[in-house]
């Protein structure tokens, strides 16, 4: 198996991790492929100056190329397509019989390559499809919830072509439990993105413990530990076992980012949304609401925290987590692609 991410945002790799951990552990032989990573750097830069310095320009440009503009998508797949031959390479030595792609620039550039003897997989790693994901060529989506699903659907994926398995995240999130006098956690995912000095601030009128997550913002590490040392406020960079933070927590406040979400949803840990990033966050926001799995705390989180943390509300929002949560997805995925790999007619697939 070769796994096949950019690292562009923080959840694609997570997910890449969580996918190769659950297929080292049936067995399999699993190789990370980095070529396209040279050629990602300008795609990452524009994308963070983007969302820094002409926010809502980005925002309406997402959206617009969301569920149409096919001249956008068509250009965006020439453009990782055309690397597709450097691929080669790699394919021929490590003979994979399948690349997961986790990130959807990986997943054109992948299902593009010539005469490929593996299959692609592309695992969605959010609660919506972005146009840019679609790939034609592609043997395979992972998704998370039906409505997933029937994004790719309506651009004419066969539906055996579409696992609902869930956002790969790690195993050790099943053992994660809520505690409803736990502290509260706040974050702003890989990259300590948002308001978080402004969101602790108010928290600190809780009166309870807070874990704040700051990723690999380091300023925003250095300037929190400063303002709030001698306060129960617990500051911490970038953070490689999660589940042992959230465990015991009472609430995440967070962006949501489908990692972000799918982890705090396998733990059933309420999560209250503090802000979130232009683009696909805005549209995951919105599918979140319908679901009810989370409470909007953008106009005035200490407030929206106070009323989660009332224990009626606080318990009904942890079976709400809970009948989300897939805290088993990155399993699901492994034994997808063993299923799909010993069906000798190719049928779809019995996911567990």
């Amino acid at each position: 198996m070769l796994i096949a991410s950019l690292p562009i945002g923080t959840g694609h790799d997570s997910a890449a991790r969580a996918v190769s951990q659950a297929l080292v552990s049936r067995g399999a032989t699993v190789q990370g492929s980095h070529v396209l990573e040279a050629y990602a750097g300008t795609a990452r830069t524009a994308y963070y100056q983007a969302l820094k310095l002409v926010p809502t320009p980005y925002d309406l440009a997402f959206h617009r190329s969301h569920d149409g503009w096919q001249a956008a998508w068509a250009v965006n797949r020439h453009r990782w397509r055309r690397l597709s031959p450097l691929l080669r390479p790699a394919a021929e030595s490590f003979r994979p019989d399948w690349v997961i792609a986790t990130h959807p620039f990986a997943l054109a550039a992948w299902a593009g390559v010539q005469d490929r003897r593996f299959g692609v997989v592309g695992v969605v790693t959010d609660l919506s499809v972005h146009r840019f994901w679609y790939e034609p060529d592609a043997d395979a989506y992972a998704v998370w919830l039906p409505s997933v699903g029937q994004d790719l659907a309506r651009w004419g994926v066969p539906d055996e072509r579409i696992w609902v398995t869930g956002i790969p995240i790690r195993p050790e999130f099943a053992t994660v439990r809520p505690r409803f006098d736990g502290p509260v956690v706040v974050m702003g995912g890989g990259l300590g993105m948002g308001p978080i000095e402004h969101t602790v601030s108010r928290l600190c009128s809780l009166s309870r413990p807070l874990r704040v997550i700051c990723g690999k913002n380091e300023r925003l590490y250095n300037r929190l530990r400063r303002r709030f040392s001698g306060r129960t406020v617990s500051v911490y960079g970038y953070v490689e076992n999660m589940p042992a933070v959230l465990d015991g927590a009472a609430l995440v406040v967070s962006k949501p980012g489908g990692l972000t979400v799918a982890e705090t949803a396998a733990g059933g840990i309420p999560l209250v949304v503090s802000h979130h990033l232009p683009g696909q966050e805005c549209v995951n926001l919105k599918r979140l609401q319908r679901l009810g799995v989370i409470r909007d705390g953008m106009g005035d989180v200490l407030d929206v925290a106070r009323g989660m943390l009332v224990r009626s509300r606080w318990e009904e929002q942890v079976h709400r987590q809970r009948h989300l949560g897939r805290a088993d997805a990155a399993g699901a995925l492994a034994a997808a692609l063993y299923a799909k790999g010993e069906s000798s007619e190719g049928q779809a697939l019995p996911l567990p």
